[in-house]
């Protein structure tokens, strides 16, 4: 029987297409795609991804979607995810009401009428006998003297106006946080501070953390698909199209002050 990756191999020289076509279709590098071709699951990056991968591939080559994820579970023993349908068909199944607690209630309340009715039978206007005079407390309170008015003026008292503090200018941030969460597939670029440049593809529902001292230079192919935060607030890029960035620096300055106008292009990409 043939595996999943000979069978997508067979598939896609059968339809005439190149790896490079089907990496610039789906943006999936092509190192991954050979791996999948060869069953080496051990080289992609994880277990979303690699089912995200497979989807997109059979997709491409018009292969059967939920054939090739069976055949991938089978062969790397993976779990099988429900899908959104079937989640929605699931029945819930509420627990059987809880009984004990109230049969327990109307026990005791049974037993307190009982002994309240044994004991009226038994002596009769026990509850005159409460309220005799003797068991009574009786609050009596002592009468307070009248404050004696004041004869004399009362001090003058001056006091002096308290300097009312100076305004405390803001203070850049000692580092920058960066936060990117994908709602959508976004092409990113990224490079912190003086590093290496990074580039990758950020999936929907990724999450990726950042941390600088200087400056972070960042580029989005789709600006609308990323939900950019520094420092815990949310930060509006510039886009000249509305839709990509193209490298946006953020300071420390920049994000404490708030003036998102001072972001600009980035003169060399390191």
């Amino acid at each position: 029987m043939a595996t999943l990756g000979q069978e997508l191999r067979q598939q896609r020289e059968a339809c005439g297409k190149s790896l490079e076509e089907i990496s610039r279709v789906t943006n999936i590098a092509i190192r991954f795609l050979h791996a999948i071709e060869r069953d080496d699951y051990r080289e992609l990056p994880g277990e979303l991804y690699n089912r995200s991968f497979i989807r997109q591939l059979a997709r491409a080559i018009g292969y059967d979607e939920d054939r090739a994820l069976q055949l991938y579970e089978r062969q790397s023993g993976s779990p099988r995810i429900p899908t959104d349908e079937e989640v929605s068909r699931t029945p819930e199944f509420l627990p059987p009401p809880k009984t004990g607690n109230a049969l327990l209630l109307m026990l005791t309340l049974s037993i307190v009428v009982i002994v309240i009715a044994g004991t009226s039978y038994a002596f009769p206007g026990w509850w005159k006998f409460l309220s005799h005079p003797l068991l009574s407390s009786q609050k009596t309170s002592s009468p307070q003297a009248p404050p004696t008015p004041s004869t004399g003026p009362p001090p003058a008292t001056t006091t002096a106006p308290a300097p009312s503090p100076a305004p405390a200018l803001p203070s850049p941030a000692d580092e920058l946080v960066l936060e990117l969460r994908a709602t959508g597939k976004c092409w990113t670029r990224i490079q912190v501070d003086s590093g290496k440049q990074e580039e990758f593809i950020l999936l929907p529902d990724d999450v990726r953390l950042y941390r600088a001292k200087e400056k972070i230079v960042l580029s989005l192919g789709a600006r609308q698909a990323v939900s950019v935060t520094v420092n815990g607030r949310p930060l509006e890029l510039p886009s000249r199209d509305g839709i990509t960035v193209k490298r946006a620096v953020i300071t420390p300055s920049t994000v404490e002050t708030g003036l998102m106008g001072q972001l600009h292009p980035a003169a060399n990409m390191q």
